[in-house]
C-alpha cells in the first residue's frame, strides 16, 4: 500500500467510525478522542486529516448524501434524472421517519451554515442540469429554488425529531409536488413520477439497510 492509498484508507476509517458514533451516541456526546480510538489511530493523526469534529461531521454528511445518490440511482436508473432526484428525496424522508438518530443528524446538517451552503450550491448545480428542458431559469433562479427545497427538508427533519412525521408518504407526495413544481415539472409528470416511485417502494430499501 503506497502513501496515498494509506491516507485514503485512514480517511475511510475515520469517517466510518465517526458516523457510527454520531448515530450511537449523538454528535454532542461524541469526542474526537473517541473517534480516533474507534478508527484505531492517534488523535494527532486524525487532526492531520480533519480540523475538528465539525469538519469530520461535514465530511460524514457529504459522504452520506453521496452514498444516497448512488443507492437511489440504481433504483431509478441512470437515464431518468428527475425520477432519481425524487427517489433521493423519498429516501431521506423515510430515513428520518424511521430512524430517530438519523433525523437528529439531518436536522443538525440543515441547521449548519457550512453544510447548508454546500447542499444548496450542489442542488443548484444539479437542478440546472436536471431541469434544463423544463425552464429557462437563471443561475439565481436555481439557487433560490434550491434554498426553498432545503427549507422544506429542514422542516421535515424538525418534525421527525419531534416525532410528528407520522405519514412520510404523504409528506413525500407534497414535497415532490411542491419542490418539483418550482422547477416547472407539470402535474402530469409529477403524477407519473409518484406512480413509478410506488412501484420502486423506496421505504422497503430504507428498512432493509436499517435491518427492520
Amino acid at each position: 500500500m503506497n502513501r496515498q492509498e494509506h491516507e485514503d484508507e485512514t480517511r475511510v476509517r475515520i469517517i466510518r467510525a465517526a458516523r457510527r458514533l454520531f448515530i450511537e451516541k449523538g454528535y454532542h456526546k461524541t469526542t474526537v478522542r473517541q473517534i480516533s480510538e474507534a478508527a484505531n489511530i492517534k488523535t494527532g493523526t486524525l487532526y492531520h486529516f480533519y480540523e475538528n469534529k465539525e469538519d469530520i461531521f461535514f465530511n460524514v454528511v457529504r459522504q452520506t448524501f453521496f452514498r444516497t445518490q448512488k443507492q437511489t440511482e440504481k433504483l431509478a436508473g441512470k437515464d431518468n434524472k428527475i425520477l432519481h432526484l425524487a427517489c433521493e428525496m423519498a429516501w431521506h424522508i423515510h430515513l428520518m421517519a424511521l430512524h430517530a438518530p438519523s433525523a437528529e443528524l439531518y436536522l443538525m446538517s440543515y441547521n449548519s451554515p457550512r453544510i447548508a451552503t454546500s447542499l444548496i450550491q450542489e442542488q443548484s448545480l444539479r437542478s440546472q442540469k436536471i431541469f434544463n428542458n423544463h425552464t429557462d431559469f437563471s443561475i439565481k433562479d436555481h439557487e433560490m429554488r434550491a434554498m426553498m427545497t432545503k427549507g422544506f427538508m429542514q422542516s421535515v427533519a424538525q418534525r421527525a425529531v419531534q416525532q410528528q412525521l407520522v405519514d412520510p408518504k404523504l409528506v413525500i407526495e407534497y414535497g415532490i409536488d411542491l419542490c418539483f413544481g418550482l422547477f416547472g415539472v407539470s402535474k402530469k409528470e409529477i403524477t407519473t413520477l409518484l406512480d413509478k416511485m410506488e412501484d420502486i417502494n423506496i421505504e422497503s430499501y430504507v428498512r432493509k439497510i436499517l435491518n427492520f
